[in-house]
């Protein structure tokens, strides 16, 4: 479940939160990129709710160097409020980013997938080149 299918999942059930803002995204200034566009995507994910998080200086010039670089897109995502977490569990959706409604279980397998890949990519280059100094 990604985007568009799962924030209209979560708008199902905004009625019952308190705050139904914090979790919607769209905020001024906030960055949406064309994921397909970029080389690089980070969440920036604050642990923390969204009313403390927001505030931070430091989370803001994160957010804001990082998608001053166009080959990077960098969103967002806070610790949810109680209602807003017992809304979650009880409908089995995902915690998300705020830009592009991704869940943020993707992000971090995506990272890992890269990760793997780079050391799968270092073994295979010492091997290598231990072979063929031989």
């Amino acid at each position: 479940m990604r985007g568009e299918s799962l924030k209209s999942k979560v708008r199902q059930h905004l009625h019952r939160i308190s705050k139904p803002g914090y979790y919607l995204g769209g905020e001024v200034n906030c960055v949406v990129k064309d994921t397909k566009q970029v080389l690089g995507r980070v969440c920036l994910a604050f642990t923390d709710t969204h009313a403390i998080g927001q505030s931070h200086h430091g989370l803001q010039v994160l957010y804001s160097i990082m998608n001053n670089d166009p080959s990077w897109a960098c969103e967002r995502a806070f610790t949810p409020w109680f209602d807003f977490e017992a809304m979650l569990v009880e409908q089995r959706l995902p915690l998300y980013s705020l830009e592009t409604f991704t869940p943020l279980c993707e992000c971090v397998n995506r990272y890992v997938k890269r990760l793997k890949m780079k050391i799968f990519m270092r073994v295979a280059v010492r091997h290598f080149a231990m072979a063929g100094a031989m």
